[in-house]
This record gives structure tokens, sequence and C-alpha cells, in this order.
């Protein structure tokens, strides 16, 4: 096997993705296994339980957070969680043109209200999720064609964005755009 040199002509760090296939993975596995085994011999080197939160881990301006669905808002042990240890959540599926968008003229803002108005009441930031997915749209937008389409999207994406502006940190424009043909 030839030496490997970086850019400098010094020799250059053996990496996994250096090696054959089966020597990488004994390799992950031996590492693996030596961790393990100074984790049991360690005391110093298994976690202890801080009582500090998530969010309050993080360091300053990085998001904490996950998905919260409708059905867990009747959870109080799950809303629990979100609020103690996360600064960030993404809507699961009521922001989604699906869910909050199901027909032309119609829009169904309750769910998604109830999710930013919990994340508001809470200090939580909201991750809108999200303007556009096309392989989960609704059929009637999924349908159209041409400027009918891009007159319905560019609608869509001004009347979600005026109801939360201010209201949300981030979003995501498009979903998985190239998934759906």
């Amino acid at each position: 096997m030839p030496i490997l040199t970086n850019v400098t002509g010094a020799p250059a760090p053996l990496h996994f993705s250096r090696l054959p296939h089966g020597l990488a993975i004994l390799t992950r596995f031996l590492r693996l296994g030596l961790l393990i085994a100074l984790a049991a011999m360690c005391d110093e080197l298994v976690a202890q339980p801080s009582g500090q939160r998530l969010k309050d881990l993080a360091p300053p301006g990085f998001y904490v957070g996950g998905t919260l669905g409708m059905a867990n808002f009747s959870n109080a042990s799950c809303l629990d969680i979100a609020r103690s240890e996360f600064n960030i959540l993404t809507v699961d599926n009521d922001m989604k043109p699906y869910g909050l968008h199901p027909a032309p003229d119609t829009y169904t803002w309750a769910n998604a209200d109830q999710f930013v108005n919990f994340c508001q009441s809470n200090n939580i930031a909201v991750h809108g999720h999200t303007f556009l997915y096309p392989a989960f749209g609704p059929d009637w937008l999924n349908n159209l064609t041409g400027t009918a389409m891009v007159n319905a999207v560019n609608a869509h994406i001004d009347a979600v964005a005026a109801r939360y502006r201010g209201k949300v940190a981030i979003w995501d424009v498009v979903n998985e755009a190239t998934w759906y043909n």
C-alpha cells in the first residue's frame, strides 16, 4: 500500500475511508470496544445527570429541539419535556400545505395557531415546516400547472408568511422537492 501524504508532503493521518472495507469495519468495532471498556473502568467517563436542561447546555444561538404533533398536545408529559428541554420546535404536519390549505379557498389555521401559541407562551422558537411539500401537497395544488400553479404557490406562501410574520424563527421553504415527479 503506498504511503499517503497531505498537500505539504507530510504523512497523512490514517482515515477509515482509506482502509479496505472489512478492515475499516473491524477498526471501528475495536475502537468502540475500547471506549466501552474504558467507560466501564473509569467512573469519571460515565456521564452523570447534571440537572441542567438540554437547551441550557447549548451554546448561545444554538437551537435544541424536536418535532411536536397535535396528538402530543393531549400528553402533558410530552408538553413538559418540550417546555423544559427545547428552545425550538418543529410542527409535525399542521403547517404543511395539505394540513393548512386543503382546498383552494380554505385555510385551516387552528392547529398551526395552537402550536405557535404554545411555543410563544413557553419562549420556544418556531421552525415553520413547510411552505411547500410537493410529495404530500394537497391534490388541488399538485394538479395545477404553469401560471395557475405559480399563482397558487405564491398566494399560499404570501398567506402563510403574513399570518406567522414575526412568530416563526426559520422556515423550510420546500421539503423534498426532488422526491416527487
